[in-house]
């Protein structure tokens, strides 16, 4: 007989439950990660359908959106590059690596 068919470990079918020790079939394995899977899909539903746009009437979330708004910036913008305002900070990043080179770790 094989090591790995010993009469002493469980069937590769099988994984020792937490709880009590007994074995469960992959069977309950493979319905337990469903049941994780559906709960994760369910929060980021609640979340998206329900939190975020009650989060989206609070007023400082407004006054934010509104402050991005005045001054050109795209929230959803992929690239930070996409924004018009980046050149005026990567000018700035530039001048200070130009004074301190060490500054950001990079010789």
């Amino acid at each position: 007989m094989p090591p790995t068919c010993s009469p002493n470990r469980p069937h590769p079918t099988e994984i020792a439950a937490p709880e009590n020790g007994e074995p469960i079939t992959t069977g309950a394995v493979r319905f337990r990660q469903w049941v994780a899977l559906s709960a994760a899909i369910l929060l980021m539903a609640v979340c998206w359908l329900a939190v975020f746009p009650i989060l989206s009437r609070w007023p400082a979330v407004q006054e934010r959106n509104r402050r991005l708004d005045a001054k050109g910036v795209e929230p959803s913008a992929t690239f930070y590059t996409d924004v018009a305002e980046m050149e005026a900070v990567e000018q700035r990043l530039q001048d200070l690596q130009r004074r301190e080179p060490n500054l950001f770790w990079v010789p």
